[in-house]
């Protein structure tokens, strides 16, 4: 299934495991890039892994076919992710510490 088939079928039903699955199987490089740009720890890496596919199968429903690009569509909202989690963690972490 290519990126373009897995999004259009996760905008219709975000809980498509087979779209998911060949989603994170497509992106697996591209991810795990940015990724590793966000986050130190393996155990938060992983726990952005399954967010980001979470988040991935909401947003679907935002791509429109022939206005963008799949894969720049792909790349900006797994980014946008990876900000907010670090954003979060960051801000979890220092409402810990006072």
């Amino acid at each position: 299934m290519t990126n373009e088939e897995a999004i259009l079928r996760l905008g219709c039903d975000m809980d498509d495991e087979a779209a998911l699955i060949a989603f994170a199987e497509n992106n697996l490089t591209v991810m795990k890039a940015l990724i590793r740009r966000y986050f130190n720890s393996r155990a938060m890496r992983k726990k952005a892994f399954l967010s980001l596919l979470v988040q991935i199968s909401i947003c679907a429903k935002e791509f429109v076919k022939s206005e963008e690009s799949v894969d720049r569509w792909i790349a900006a909202c797994v980014e946008m992710e990876c900000k907010r989690l670090r954003s979060k963690t960051r801000l979890t972490l220092s409402l810990r510490n006072n």
